[in-house]
């Protein structure tokens, strides 16, 4: 859809988009061509905080619509890769918008999101995300520490052994010219010991919440009764 100028024509443009994301069997649709296509003409307006934050919020929905889709699927339902294809394209928009307007903070919770997520952290290509935004802010020490967490999350695989190799090159850069690849695994595999405890303690801690929650809601249904 070619970019619109007239008011009555930018509004028609908006209403076809509104109309194509609404429709049930999102999932077999253009979706995330849809949701850019819709951004792409609120951005041909005069960028302006409003402009930005409709558009922020588009993507943010968006995101969300698909995550509550891939945390219902298993890896053996047929729309399995689709959706996780069509998630990552809208986290990679997400991210490009706001490179594209000098928002590195809110890019970087944006890729946060990402890797958070359980339906796709096991893939290397949100970790590249963050880990490309990491290095295009300069920082060295994020950088370090999203490797260590791709590592402990990402799957066996070719993209796997490349993280593994780009990771060894920044300790020998930065830490230890002498550390091997062995190391560096003795190392990683520390941490992910160590992230194991911290989720098993999470989930311990999310028990007790829940019951201490539902011994004084069976308490106020005794004293009410």
């Amino acid at each position: 859809m070619g970019c619109l100028h007239s008011k009555d024509a930018r509004n028609q443009s908006f209403a076809i988009y509104n109309d194509a994301l609404m429709m049930p069997q999102f999932i077999q649709r253009p979706y995330v061509s849809l949701v850019h296509g819709w951004c792409d003409q609120k951005l041909h307006l005069t960028p302006s905080s409003q402009i930005l934050s409709e558009v922020r919020l588009m993507y943010a929905n968006s995101i969300v619509k698909w995550k509550v889709v891939g945390n219902g699927l298993q890896e053996t339902d047929p729309d399995y890769s689709l959706v996780k294809k069509q998630l990552l394209g809208l986290y990679k928009q997400a991210i490009n918008f706001e490179l594209k307007f000098h928002q590195p903070k809110q890019g970087m919770q944006v890729c946060e999101s990402a890797v958070s997520c359980a339906f796709i952290n096991e893939d290397a290509a949100p970790w590249k995300l963050y880990l490309n935004m990491a290095q295009l802010r300069g920082r060295e020490g994020n950088t370090r520490a999203i490797y260590f967490r791709a590592l402990a999350a990402v799957k066996v695989g070719k993209e796997e052994s490349e993280l593994w190799n780009e990771f060894l090159g920044l300790e020998k850069k930065f830490v230890n010219p002498n550390l091997t690849l062995d190391s560096l695994k003795e190392m990683v595999s520390k941490f992910r010991e160590q992230e194991l405890i911290l989720l098993d303690f999470k989930r311990k801690e999310d028990e007790i919440v829940q019951r201490f929650q539902e011994n004084k809601t069976r308490q106020q249904h005794t004293s009410t009764s």
